[in-house]
């Protein structure tokens, strides 16, 4: 490698930095010395002479105590082994002697006793190279007159341990600041050395950067997401060919838009605070959307930083957004599995709480019927029982397949399929599957209800709403009390079930319908209860529209009002032609009927629109085109959801046959599943009957 030259002036600059370093070196010597000699050292001596001095002080002050404190006059052997006891003290921190030699000189005019006797001078065995030397006044210890002198040579090991330690440390600074000035002067040297080449790496690297600047230049316009560079006006001042595939503008239409330009007018506060949060934090993170040039709104997460320049002052901010789109439709899969996932698992959880809460009752009644034909010795009084155990078990199997309907199992819904339903009959039903606990309690069942009162609900599922309430009102009375059903004067479509058992606290009536809420306690007898009637009772009124109310009072009874809305049949009207439509709807207006109607002009038609709706009734033509009557009924009565919907077939020409299986077309329609069967040209009084049936 070739020796790179250097210029005089770089050489002319080291020799004057090195001899102004070498002026400063010497100055410092020439100051610590003077320091040393005219301030620190004597101000060392006398720091030692007052060490001393207050030694001296104190023992002089113990010594001048054994000469006159004793009464029986002064002990010189006393006094001596005081002063040998001086003599031996030692310094902890340097292991020798305080005192080297300890004399005193009395004035005996001042104490009674012979001249001389005290006149004591006591040395130290152990020599010292630096003795100070002190003396102390010796004062009376009861009248504080002077009696004497006490002399001292202090051993002046202290004082050069710390002269020495003084001279160590000035020293080591002394070291220190050439050290430092040499380190400063080599630094200096080195950066002077290193001007020039600084200046040649500089001019490099400036190469380097405007290389690496066009490479990432390459990188954004290639990358699959848009990237952008915002200006502290918001103003967009750099982006990628991204950003204008997705917004369908060119480089002049999109320099200098505004932040706000590429979102959607309701996503505007948002975006902008997200931003402003890059100069608070130095970072952003944000989900919104794009517009992009067609007007679509484009799912993107945006991130980026803020921008500063040499001096840390921010300058804009950059950031890339990427389109989300497709991860957006996977998250909102993955929550509906979710839900679905969760819905299932509770589903599962009711219909555990189903099977084990509502077949103990009628399983138990069955049981019971049994075992008392066992007793039963009268033919006609079995059959009785068998009758009722028919009844009850005919009850038990229309439940069980409720629970088992796979659709409602999917949804976890109760889905009612409505009907006109006697309420009579169906209250006595309910009674007489519980008759036989209320009479092993005692408890008399009373039902005052109309036998021609009516309700649009479903039959079976709000025969289980009265059974639960019933058997909950048996299972808190006790022997003597009475259950009533009722019907309320004035509504229609309310059924109560009133007891004078011991009523329900207020507290516990807040919570009687909820299912995260035990309220069951045992009853008058000891029964116990799951406490998930009353809750399953409360969703099949609200899956029907209404709701459950209760009134008691503590004492004094309870009653539950099962509150049905007043409802409007829907009836379905099946028929190619508009105008058998319009005459049908027109009867049954006529007659009173006081329905709402749904038309549609074939079997396939009319099958789309049960997908969406349950309506109370289906009146359909037989000869239609697409799908006709029979077909339409078939597949009807294959889908569970929809097989309970009564269906009346209407056709002109009275008695055809079919082609095929050559059978009477009325033997065939009541073969597919329809209930009932009218011929056209209706008339109001053959259809109004059939149609009373159902709704």
């Amino acid at each position: 490698m070739s020796k790179i030259h250097e210029p005089p002036a770089l050489r002319w600059a080291k020799m004057a930095v090195s001899v102004i370093f070498l002026a400063l070196a010497l100055s410092l010597v020439g100051l610590l010395t003077y320091y040393w000699i005219y301030s620190l050292h004597p101000r060392l001596k006398k720091e030692a002479q007052a060490q001393a001095q207050t030694l001296t002080q104190a023992q002089a002050h113990y010594i001048a105590n054994a000469l006159t404190q004793d009464v029986g006059g002064v002990n010189r052997k006393r006094v001596e082994d005081l002063i040998d006891q001086v003599l031996l003290l030692t310094n902890p921190e340097y292991g020798t002697p305080f005192f080297n030699k300890v004399e005193i000189a009395i004035d005996y005019s001042s104490l009674p006793v012979a001249p001389g006797l005290l006149d004591i001078s006591r040395s130290s065995e152990e020599p010292c190279e630096v003795c100070i030397d002190t003396e102390a006044p010796l004062f009376d210890y009861y009248s504080n007159e002077l009696v004497g002198i006490a002399r001292f040579k202090v051993n002046g090991a202290f004082f050069q341990r710390m002269e020495s330690d003084v001279k160590s440390t000035l020293q080591v600074g002394s070291a220190t600041g050439f050290v430092i000035l040499a380190f400063v002067w080599l630094l200096i040297i080195r950066l002077v050395s290193l001007l020039r080449r600084q200046v040649e790496e500089r001019r490099e690297a400036e190469l380097a950067k405007a290389e690496a600047l066009g490479e990432m230049e390459a990188i954004i316009t290639a990358m699959p997401d848009i990237f952008y560079m915002f200006d502290m006006e918001g103003r967009l001042v750099k982006w990628n060919r991204k950003m204008e595939e997705l917004t369908g503008k060119g480089p002049e239409e999109l320099k200098g838009r505004k932040v706000h330009e590429f979102v959607p007018m309701d996503e505007v506060g948002i975006i902008l605070a997200a931003f402003e949060q890059v100069f608070k934090k130095g970072v952003h993170w944000v989900e919104g959307h794009m517009v992009s040039g067609d007007g679509r709104l484009v799912d993107h997460h945006f991130s980026g930083a803020a921008i500063r320049d040499e001096n840390g002052n921010f300058t804009g901010m950059a950031g890339m957004g990427r389109d989300i789109t497709e991860m957006k439709k996977v998250e909102a899969q993955l929550r509906g599995a979710k839900v679905k996932a969760e819905d299932a698992t509770k589903l599962k959880d009711k219909f555990i709480s189903l099977v084990s809460h509502d077949l103990r009752s009628p399983l138990g009644s069955i049981m019971g019927l049994l075992r008392l034909m066992q007793m039963e010795a009268s033919e006609e009084r079995r059959k009785d029982m068998v009758g009722g155990a028919l009844q009850v078990g005919d009850g038990l199997l229309r439940m069980i397949d409720q629970l088992l309907d796979i659709n409602r199992l999917q949804t976890g819904k109760v889905v009612p399929h409505k009907s006109k339903v006697w309420v009579f009959p169906l209250v006595s039903s309910c009674v007489f599957s519980v008759q036989r606990l209320a009479d092993e309690k005692g408890v008399e069942i009373h039902v005052d209800i109309g036998r021609e009162a009516t309700v649009f609900a479903d039959p079976d599922l709000l025969g289980e709403v009265i059974r639960n309430l019933v058997s909950n009102a048996i299972k808190f009375c006790s022997r003597g009390d009475r259950v009533t059903l009722f019907m309320p004067e004035g509504s229609r479509n309310t059924i109560a079930v009133q007891d004078t058992g011991p009523g329900i606290k207020k507290d516990i009536q807040e919570n009687l319908f909820r299912h995260e809420v035990k309220t069951t306690s045992l009853g008058t007898a000891g029964e116990v209860g799951t406490g998930l009637g009353l809750p399953l009772s409360n969703d099949i009124v609200l899956a029907h529209g209404g709701n459950i109310l209760v009134e008691s009072t503590p004492g004094e009874g309870a009653v539950f009002y099962i509150q049905l809305p007043h409802t409007r049949p829907v009836a379905l009207i099946v028929d190619d032609q508009e105008d058998q439509r319009v005459l049908t709807k027109s009867i049954l207006d006529d007659l009173g009927a006081d329905l709402e109607y749904l038309e549609a002009s074939d079997g396939a038609e009319a099958l789309r629109m049960l997908d969406n709706t349950s309506p109370a009734l289906i009146i359909t033509d037989i000869m239609m085109p697409v799908m006709n009557g029979l077909e339409f009924i078939s597949e009807l009565r294959k889908n569970p959801a929809h097989s309970h919907i009564p269906v009346i077939a209407a056709t002109a020409g009275g008695d055809f046959r079919d082609l095929d299986k050559e059978v009477d077309l009325r033997s065939k329609v009541f073969e597919l599943g329809a209930n009932d069967f009218i011929v056209k040209p209706m008339k109001p009084q053959d259809l109004l009957p059939r149609v009373k049936r159902f709704i």
